[in-house]
């Protein structure tokens, strides 16, 4: 057995989650950050700072669904050719959006 120095390292090795990559993401006229990770299947963006926390909770006064447009708008234009939707069966912390297989098994074709 390896030695693994933290909790966090731990996970990662596991295969719980992957190393968290950090994003800026532009939703309206918000920049807010996000720290994205994944768990099981699931692709979870959770604000980085309570400052962006806020941010998310004004937007969704606003709008409920623009958090989640602007996150797949986002996610669709990054990784081109492969579809995400958002998981509502996610309960976690954050917004938790997956791939879409069919989108997927088209571009092995």
């Amino acid at each position: 057995m390896k030695h693994i120095k933290s909790f966090k390292a731990l996970i990662v090795s596991e295969g719980l989650i992957t190393e968290a990559v950090k994003s800026q993401v532009k939703i309206g006229n918000k920049n807010i950050t996000f720290q994205l990770s994944e768990y099981q299947d699931t692709y979870v963006f959770i604000p980085l700072t309570s400052k962006d926390h806020d941010i998310t909770i004004e937007l969704e006064e606003e709008d409920d669904d623009s958090i989640y447009n602007g996150l797949l708008s986002f996610l669709n234009s990054k990784i081109k050719g492969v579809e995400f939707f958002h998981d509502g069966q996610y309960v976690g912390a954050g917004y938790g959006f997956k791939i879409d297989s069919d989108s997927v098994f088209k571009l092995l074709k």
